[in-house]
């Protein structure tokens, strides 16, 4: 079995990768962490990327980085002759955005036979254009080069109406790998990620004013459910009131909601029995 977790998991205090406790449901399992080093959620494949306010040429290539990992952990097993029965791919912040991102690239490199679990962790890509603006998705194309990692075959599998790319993978990943159950962690009022959306706010100053209100945020996260993640049964979510921006660098992944704690709700979205948690 094999375990993928990108970036803000590697604290001594995470359960997910303590060896000595019995409540780690991964304890025995191989771990392999993508380190974070790109500022491009794991996800892009620009080597020069020019943004205002900081040194130029930024080398922004994460998605390619996530391939190269992907791609040695494959051929490591290949070649040891052992066998992978099981993949848990996730991620905190920016690599709750990776591994939605990067989902796929995953399912192209090990195939979609072997049971697969993502887990999406602060990983928001919202529906609300009020939110996830124009102007900043288009910043995100341009310095990131987004659209490289799409899928050839996005639109073959997408019949929804979206106004961006990124907000079809959703649909995508539900259709494209029908047996992969997906898990998406938030806090309702994320105050982290609610200041990452701001810099799309008022047309996309250099640095944000104010921060998006928690309710706006909140709404946000409640019509991804409504909208797009209720239409496909391997699409579950675990929703928590609060301002915390991650989950899964837990000690002890007792965070509960509705007498659910995460460790039970984790371990039956593995199984494909989690249901939706939501305060």
């Amino acid at each position: 079995m094999a375990s993928f977790p990108i970036n803000r998991v590697t604290s001594e205090k995470a359960l997910i990768i303590n060896r000595n406790s019995n409540k780690n449901q991964f304890r025995d399992w191989n771990v392999v962490f993508i380190p974070y080093a790109t500022g491009d959620v794991h996800s892009g494949n620009n080597e020069m990327a020019n943004i205002p306010g900081v040194p130029q040429n930024q080398v922004m290539t994460g998605r390619n980085n996530v391939s190269i990992v992907l791609h040695d952990v494959y051929n490591y097993f290949q070649t040891t002759g052992s066998n992978i029965n099981e993949i848990v791919f996730s991620g905190s912040s920016a690599g709750g955005f990776g591994s939605f991102l990067n989902a796929h690239q995953l399912a192209t490199v090990f195939g979609k036979d072997i049971k697969t679990t993502v887990i999406i962790d602060a990983g928001q890509v919202v529906m609300d254009t009020n939110v996830l603006t124009s102007c900043l998705e288009q910043q995100w194309l341009n310095y990131w080069n987004l659209d490289d990692g799409n899928p050839e075959d996005l639109n073959m599998f997408v019949t929804g109406s979206y106004a961006y790319d990124i907000q079809k993978i959703y649909e995508y990943l539900a259709k494209k790998y029908p047996k992969f159950n997906f898990g998406f962690l938030s806090y309702y009022e994320d105050e982290v990620n609610r200041g990452f959306y701001s810099f799309g706010q008022n047309d996309c100053p250099t640095l944000p004013s104010e921060i998006i209100e928690g309710s706006i945020f909140k709404q946000a996260l409640i019509e991804l459910k409504n909208d797009v993640l209720d239409n496909y049964s391997n699409w579950t979510i675990f929703y928590k009131n609060g301002t915390t921006h991650t989950f899964l660098n837990d000690p002890e992944l007792d965070q509960t909601v509705n007498d659910v704690q995460l460790n039970q709700w984790i371990s039956d979205l593995r199984e494909g029995l989690a249901t939706d948690t939501m305060d």
